[in-house]
């Protein structure tokens, strides 16, 4: 084995991290405070450093727990991190190494044409080139071993955030404001308004064993009763509609329309009765029958008409390269605004492109004044990868990007499909590309259903002893 994944698998030390972030968890609820997870994540480091006598670092270990503290830009570098040791780990890949030169090409093409503003560009880079590092090298570099190694990681944190999601729930059925004040009803141990991120990493999880559960529905009946919980705990009906949606292609691919349509009949009336006493029936007529309330509904529309039928029109350019990065509706474009992320005033002068000005600001500035309530919601809010791909990278990156996942795609995994399936309808409705927490599980699940053995698919079960 690789001498980056030399971590022995201890049962011992597996309940032992699994009861040390459910504590964690407990504390930051009960004392509203979330630095417990920081010193908790230190702990799992100090220990991984000694039991590996400083030589060997479990990058893919530290990368996927450092994904579990309430903090987004830690995990950045421990994704840049991972990614280039597998980078060295492994041989290079000229398919790989051709399509990671051509990405930044392109991105280097947009900056330029459109005379894009350094910090722009800086924020994009730090936004975005993680992921697409991520994603390339952990498919260049991965294998079976890789796969033994990893999917016993996911079990556990599975396991932590089903756990944590139910402590934070109790924290706000008794009134702890800790417990995720506005919409989330629970968000595991990401922190305050995170709810959405838990759903997407949870579905990625349920839907990397689809194929498993499919075969024996029986044998995973508590892993499917935890995830469904977790996500509809998440509060994210938005997301829930894209899981909806992934996990019918995968159940018609499986049995065929008829039979799909027996399995689910029983679900469909349930979530038919349940839209009808959310008056969730009348808000869809009205948006059907009525243009202004469907964009006063669904803001984002807007900015993705404006992606992909506005700007490929202004100019050859920006048909071939977009507006360039952080102009448009990008989490970089959203930084430079100076609403996004309160410290930035600090460092920098606001940065705001017509693009963003024209078509985006003022509904970040709206989510701005309402966070946490329907206006700082996922549907509210003006973010969106598949507008931020076409608008700011123009055809280069939705090229791009089907390469990407076209690499992941091409084997036998039916799973792999359903995910990357859910992960595009997800990206219509927020900047996921740009959030490196869910990319760092969509890849790694990724890899672990395109290692397409037996063996390595068996390792998707939750392990039960730990």
């Amino acid at each position: 084995m690789n001498s980056v994944f030399e971590i022995k698998w201890n049962k011992k030390w597996n309940s032992t991290r699994i009861l040390l972030w459910v504590f964690a968890s407990l504390v930051s609820v009960l004392t509203s405070n979330s630095y417990i997870y920081y010193f908790v994540f230190a702990l799992q480091v100090a220990l991984l450093f000694r039991q590996s006598k400083g030589i060997s670092l479990d990058s893919v270990y530290l990368l996927l727990y450092s994904c579990l503290l309430p903090n987004n830009y830690i995990p950045i570098v421990f994704a840049l991190i991972s990614g280039f040791i597998l980078l060295r780990s492994g041989k290079i890949n000229r398919k790989y190494a051709l399509l990671f030169f051509s990405i930044m090409s392109g991105f280097v093409l947009s900056a330029v044409l459109n005379a894009v503003p350094i910090v722009n560009i800086c924020f994009a880079v730090l936004y975005l080139m993680p992921s697409l590092i991520l994603m390339i090298n952990y498919k260049n570099a991965w294998n079976e071993q890789y796969s033994e190694a990893v999917s016993p990681l996911i079990d556990e944190i599975f396991i932590i955030l089903t756990c944590s999601t139910i402590i934070n729930l109790f924290g706000k059925i008794i009134g702890i404001q800790r417990a995720i004040p506005g919409d989330d009803w629970s968000t595991g141990t990401f922190g305050d308004g995170q709810g959405n991120p838990l759903f997407m990493i949870i579905a990625i999880i349920f839907l990397a064993r689809f194929e498993l559960i499919i075969k024996k529905p029986l044998k995973y009946v508590w892993f499917i009763i935890a995830a469904v919980f977790m996500l509809l705990a998440s509060h994210s009906y938005a997301l829930l509609l894209a899981f909806i949606l992934a996990v019918g292609i995968g159940i018609i691919k499986t049995y065929g329309i008829k039979k799909s349509l027996k399995i689910f009949s029983p679900f469909l009336i349930v979530f038919i009765l349940f839209i009808h006493f959310r008056h969730f029936d009348l808000v869809i007529i009205n948006a059907l029958s009525n243009k202004d309330y469907l964009f006063g509904l669904f803001p984002k529309l807007r900015v993705i008409l404006a992606a992909f039928a506005k700007i490929p029109g202004t100019s050859i350019i920006h048909f071939l390269f977009g507006v360039g990065p952080g102009e448009f509706s990008s989490r970089a474009a959203a930084t430079c605004t100076g609403l996004y992320i309160n410290s930035y005033n600090l460092f920098f002068a606001p940065s705001v492109g017509k693009w963003m000005s024209e078509y985006v600001y003022e509904r970040i500035y709206q989510g701005f004044l309402d966070s946490g309530g329907n206006g700082g919601s996922i549907l509210s809010l003006p973010y969106s990868s598949a507008a931020t791909v076409i608008g700011e990278y123009g055809i280069w990156g939705v090229v791009s990007y089907f390469f990407i996942f076209k690499n992941f795609v091409k084997g036998k995994s039916k799973s792999a499909g359903i995910i990357v399936v859910f992960f595009i309808v997800a990206c219509f409705l927020d900047n996921w590309l740009e959030y490196i927490k869910v990319v760092t599980f969509l890849t790694a699940c990724l890899c672990i259903c395109n290692t397409d053995s037996e063996a390595s698919q068996s390792h998707l079960t939750i392990n039960k002893k730990a």
